[in-house]
């Protein structure tokens, strides 16, 4: 992982192709117009343009109200683009977004500081379930 700084935000590169002698990727600034980055080694070394998004976050930080009882983190969301979650507490959580969690798979674990992140192309637009065994754990969580 490569980490480019600049003036307006941190960029992270992950990879590149290298195989055969190619240079890997890198990207070269500044922002556009529109707060896009160029990034070149793509496509026989043309510079490709990679558009963000601006959005607003919601937070939906909480506590567990319940323990051993499973509660609604964020509702179905059609307009979903993102989403961040992070187990504050001293003990695991477990989220779904595929149903109700419960404290097994096919939920995910979230053990202690540990964080769930999606962005991008693919982002699951139904309702996140959280759950831990102990009222009162902590979480942090936004949406956007």
């Amino acid at each position: 992982m490569t980490r480019l700084a600049g003036p307006a935000q941190d960029v992270y590169i992950i990879g590149g192709d290298t195989a055969g002698g190619g240079a890997p990727t890198t990207i070269a600034g500044p922002l556009g117009a529109h707060g896009g980055v160029v990034v070149e080694g793509v496509a026989g070394g043309v510079a490709q343009p990679v558009a963000s998004q601006a959005g607003t976050w919601t937070d939906r930080s909480g506590t567990i109200a319940a323990g051993g009882t499973a509660q609604q983190l964020a509702a179905a969301n059609a307009n979903r683009k993102a989403y961040f979650i992070q187990n504050l507490s001293s003990t695991d959580l477990y989220i779904s977004l595929v149903g109700t969690a419960v404290q097994t798979q096919p939920s995910v674990r979230l053990s202690p500081g540990a964080s769930a992140f999606a962005s991008g192309n693919f982002v699951s637009t139904q309702a996140i379930s959280i759950i831990g065994a102990t009222t009162g754990q902590v979480f942090t969580a936004w949406e956007a």
